[in-house]
């Protein structure tokens, strides 16, 4: 959904709901520089403690409600770290730990143009659900959404769009990126 808004528009910012148990914090860093470099937009996180028990049970985690909170600071430390940063970013936690771990391409510059977004996690209007002694900040409240259209986006992608970038590091630390199409992704998927 977050590239169908960057395509349609000019200058839209999807906020993408991110959950530590569906997405690494190194894979959701590359998904904000990957659009970022893509569209020179800013990607915005709702980051998300919890989920539906039965998409929890069926994905093995048995993290107690309470961790999850912490678990998600830890998630979301990181990815600022590796956003923040061009240098290799080490981290050992509770949850997470990685060591030297370094992005393909730099976020532009201009796409952290607010130094106060490096310091502040947004959680959308669960504010009231911020874990004591941390720096929180709704990055929109309810009346927000209340007041967005309804209506869908209409979706204009050509086979030949790109739907993402597929990043590696190869054997020699040179790092590629491949252009994966949707016709790409459509014939995987077939």
């Amino acid at each position: 959904m977050a590239q169908i808004i960057l395509q349609n528009t000019e200058r839209l910012c999807p906020l993408v709901a991110t959950q530590p148990v569906y997405m690494h914090p190194y894979t959701a860093a590359k998904m904000v520089v990957t659009f970022g470099e893509l569209y020179r937009r800013r990607i915005f996180l709702n980051m998300v403690a919890g989920g539906f028990k039965n998409a929890l049970v069926a994905l093995n985690d048995t993290t107690p409600h309470d961790k999850r909170y912490q678990r998600l600071v830890e998630y979301t430390l990181i990815i600022k770290q590796r956003l923040a940063t061009p240098n290799p970013v080490t981290f050992e936690g509770e949850f997470y730990r990685v060591c030297n771990l370094k992005m393909t391409a730099p976020l532009l510059d201009e796409l952290l143009a607010e130094p106060a977004l490096r310091n502040v996690l947004s959680i959308g209007w669960m504010e009231a659900l911020a874990p004591e002694g941390k720096n929180f900040r709704a990055a929109f409240t309810k009346a927000d959404l209340d007041r967005a259209s309804a209506t869908a986006v209409p979706q204009q992608t050509a086979a030949d769009d790109p739907a993402h970038i597929l990043f590696t590091s190869d054997s020699t630390g040179v790092p590629k990126g491949v252009v994966i199409t949707h016709a790409n992704v459509t014939a995987f998927v077939e």
